[in-house]
């Protein structure tokens, strides 16, 4: 028997919607919610797939459940027609998923199809960041891919890793590209090894080369590549050290395949860039809304921004910890009122009791990240496509309010 109270979850059509995609593609996107355990049968600490070892949760099901709602609210917010197709290996998740979270036809919940052996199953350090199970999981992203993209019959699908919130309409992307990958590192002195030793493929730009593997795009020829990639670094006796992003990193290094880079292709932040993450455990979350432009002064819409570069937000991806405080303690990620405001507009329906706004003594104290605000009901300069920066200023700070923030999933659901 499940634990908790029921809780009445208002159907993705009820979320608030455009009235139609930038372009006429409807993009398709996959991601899986896996469990991800040791030898032992316990969690693998510091996995990036969603297995979270301390989630105040009822059952692991309630943890899937919570991340398929709110990365199908970050889609519907952003697209009238979209497709994501998440695989699981909860049985419970697949099965009621979609009559709970009443996510209609645009999201369905599958079962994981079969996966193989690839070269992490046999890998033997035990490090934290690099523990085998965690890095042969990741490497089932291509597995799961190339299952999906067989039953498209020749289209191409986006990845999104579970714990990536979309904030954009990406039809147009979707529409116009062949594949896509992104480079969110931005310091120029930063160097990455792309196989595990370092012996082939190292010290290189992390600027250049360094691809997350979190939000991609591609068909089977690319997957086809990327499988490759994996194949040359198996041939010389190499270990990619970031599994799939590895593979997308040699490839990029190498050049012969025409990848388009969102940092190039777009004029906005993506996935983990919103995040200071020379801070270590006290990472930094930079972001901010406001009026831009092309959005009424009295409009109740504003639009999301990385502070640190003053560009509108794309995704923002999360790992397994990230997460957990943006179900439980969104304020601590959208620390900024304005922030926390338009995170309450586009999840509420993620939550039982979300608060009015965060208290005052969480908004960190101002700082240059401001020079993107401007005072609330004001508008800003149109972004220049030659340039990344739009104008100064500080946004106002009210003094805010208390109060605890509920999942939905919180305690279980009565079945």
């Amino acid at each position: 028997a499940r634990r908790g109270r029921s809780v009445k979850v208002p159907p993705l059509s009820r979320q608030s919607r455009p009235a139609s995609n930038e372009c006429e593609a409807c993009p398709e996107f996959v991601s899986y919610a896996i469990k991800v355990l040791d030898d032992a049968g316990q969690p693998v600490p510091g996995t990036e797939v969603l297995q979270f070892v301390k989630f105040p949760f009822d059952q692991t099901a309630d943890v899937f459940l919570g991340a398929i709602h709110m990365a199908s609210l970050a889609l519907a917010n952003a697209h009238k027609c979209f497709k994501l197709t998440v695989y699981t290996d909860d049985e419970f998740v697949a099965k009621n998923a979609n009559r709970i979270l009443s996510l209609g036809s645009e999201v369905a919940v599958k079962m994981m199809p079969k996966v193989g052996l690839n070269p992490y199953d046999d890998y033997q350090g035990h490090s934290k960041a690099f523990h085998p199970r965690k890095m042969s999981a990741a490497r089932w992203r291509l597995d799961v891919m190339e299952h999906h993209l067989g039953q498209l019959g020749g289209k191409k699908a986006i990845w999104m890793d579970i714990g990536t919130l979309i904030n954009t309409d990406m039809s147009c992307l979707y529409q116009n590209l062949p594949n896509f990958i992104y480079t969110p590192v931005t310091d120029v002195t930063k160097t990455f090894d792309i196989d595990l030793y370092g012996t082939e493929f190292g010290n290189m730009s992390s600027a250049q080369h360094l691809v997350y593997d979190d939000l991609f795009m591609g068909d089977k020829s690319f997957i086809d590549d990327v499988v490759a990639a994996e194949k040359m670094l198996s041939d010389k006796k190499a270990m990619g050290a970031r599994s799939v992003a590895s593979y997308l990193s040699l490839l990029s290094f190498r050049g012969e395949k025409k990848l388009h880079n969102l940092m190039k292709e777009t004029n906005k932040c993506w996935g983990y860039q919103y995040m200071d993450r020379r801070r270590g455990k006290g990472q930094k979350k930079h972001l901010g809304a406001f009026h831009s432009s092309d959005t009424t002064a009295r409009s109740p819409t504003t639009e999301l921004y990385c502070t640190q570069s003053c560009n509108k937000v794309g995704s923002l991806s999360f790992s397994w910890k990230n997460y957990q405080t943006l179900r439980w303690h969104p304020c601590q990620v959208f620390d900024q009122k304005g922030s926390f405001n338009w995170f309450k507009a586009h999840y509420a329906n993620a939550y039982s009791n979300l608060t009015k706004s965060c208290g005052a003594k969480i908004a960190p104290p101002p700082s240059s990240d401001e020079k993107c605000f401007i005072e609330e009901g004001a508008t800003v300069p149109t972004l220049q496509a030659s340039s990344r920066q739009v104008g100064s200023g500080g946004l106002k700070k009210g003094p805010g309010g208390g109060g605890s923030n509920k999942a939905w999933g919180n305690g279980g659901i009565k079945m």
